[in-house]
């Protein structure tokens, strides 16, 4: 596929890892300016662990029977439970007189491993018996549990006959005892690459600090390899041939492709003028427009659509005055195409998103304000953040603040703000002490040891 067609798409990536970082080495060398050296590069690794939980309820029906029939030592088996497949199973034991003389006076209940894909297995257990009052959990020393295939996990003196037998409308409703047992159980640990857009917008924002590179910077410098995700008709198709990469690969090209091509289209509509049937007035300049897209893609748009008898939809036009004519071109040009070209007008945008409830520029122009916040702009962005209500941009001017509170806020910027907006100030310094405390709170922070339950403790094997 020839990628050319495409656009300017960057850092976008369909080569393998390695081919990817091979073509970035060798592009940062040929362009001169866009060289690693003044590159900002952010990975991310995810780590975590896949579980299977099990929860398996056994009805011991005729339970003072048993009591009076059975010996220490002797012991009721429950059916085997676990995965559907095979691959793990579980069984119980309850002793109800006891496992030995030590135990005579309790309930003991034994959970055998009896197949696991894993040499040892590793999980969290927990045992309740039902009352008719809800269940009742049985306190152990350790309920995380590391232990080898045909192991045995025992809670001896699971539960004491004394107060079984003085409340059997409370334990033995239709002289049936109901214990439940839940595992947790822990696969191994796996590693997955993580793409920036999953990082979270704090971990993004603390990373751009406009203060200590060199020439200003977006997220879409950012070099690392995108996966766009498999539509489900074509994993469907592609079930049982995993291999077939480049089917995938295909596909993923035609997707994104048809994108573009749909966006550029929808903006033709706007250039060309076809088929228009409103006008946008902005200072003197009108805009043609589509109703049905404007209604769509933007807020105050489809509210002012909403209502036929208003003098606006009457008139078939609305008139802005409160901002510049090219500003309202780039917010249309935006709504049709998703594509932002003012970019040296964040602020002016930002009045415009908010003025208009367009929430996707808002977004756009947030993320790209938020690299431009330094020592000597901060001020100036805090106001327009509280003001619009641009809560990403205020964050990121906060702790912009904190790491250079002692120069901020004795400079003149800060002053103004102090004059001019108490409440503003009052608010950032209070959100400075909170950020701060917790800091030091994360500090002093001292390990604590778990306690130990010291009764019923179960026993490994």
């Amino acid at each position: 596929m020839n990628r050319s067609g495409i656009g300017h798409v960057p850092d976008l990536s369909f080569e393998g890892e390695d081919q990817y970082y091979e073509r970035e080495r060798d592009q940062g060398v040929q362009d001169g300016e866009d060289t690693i050296t003044n590159r900002l590069h952010v990975s991310a690794t995810s780590t975590e662990m896949e579980t299977l939980r099990f929860v398996h309820r056994w009805v011991v029906k005729q339970f003072p029977v048993y009591q009076e029939l059975y010996s220490t030592g002797d012991f009721l088996e429950s059916n085997c439970f676990g995965s559907s497949d095979g691959s793990y199973k579980f069984h119980l034991k309850l002793y109800p007189k006891g496992r030995d003389e030590d135990c005579h006076s309790y309930l003991s209940l034994h959970l055998a491993i009896r197949r696991c894909p894993t040499e040892v297995i590793k999980f969290k257990v927990n045992f309740y018996v039902e009352t008719t009052e809800g269940t009742r959990a049985c306190s152990l020393n350790r309920n995380m549990v590391t232990i080898h295939r045909g192991g045995v996990v025992t809670a001896s003196k699971f539960y004491a006959l004394e107060e079984i037998r003085d409340k059997p409308h409370l334990f033995l409703p239709g002289e049936a005892l109901t214990i439940c047992v839940e595992l947790l159980v822990f696969k191994d640990p796996t590693s997955r690459r993580v793409g920036i857009d999953q990082l979270g917008e704090a971990f993004a924002d603390d990373l751009v600090d406009a203060d200590s590179i060199s020439h200003p910077m977006r997220f879409d410098s950012i070099s690392y390899p995108v996966n766009f995700p498999t539509p489900l008709s074509t994993k469907l198709r592609l079930i049982g041939n995993q291999d077939d990469a480049e089917t995938k690969l295909s596909t993923t090209q035609t997707n994104l492709q048809d994108k573009l091509d749909f966006c550029n289209d929808v903006g033709k509509l706007f250039m060309n003028g076809d088929l228009t049937d409103f006008t946008v007035i902005c200072n003197g300049v009108s805009y043609r427009v589509h109703k049905a897209v404007l209604s769509a893609r933007c807020t105050y748009f489809a509210t002012l659509f909403s209502d036929e008898t208003n003098v606006e939809c009457k008139s078939g036009e609305v008139k802005f005055e409160d901002f510049d004519s090219g500003i309202m071109k780039s917010v249309l040009r935006f709504i049709y195409t998703g594509e932002l070209v003012e970019e040296s007008r964040l602020l002016e945008l930002l009045v415009a998103a908010d003025r208009l409830q367009l929430n996707s520029l808002k977004r756009h122009v947030e993320k790209s304000l938020v690299s431009e916040v330094n020592q000597s702009t901060v001020c100036n962005l805090l106001l327009h953040a509280d003001t619009y209500n641009a809560e990403r941009l205020r964050k990121r001017c906060i702790n912009c603040i904190s790491r250079y509170q002692s120069k901020i806020l004795q400079s003149e910027d800060w002053d103004e703000i102090e004059k001019n907006n108490p409440t503003l100030a009052s608010q950032t310094l209070k959100a400075l002490v909170m950020r701060n405390h917790r800091t030091q709170a994360t500090v002093r922070a001292a390990p604590m040891e778990n306690s130990v339950i010291q009764n019923k403790k179960p026993r490994f094997s």
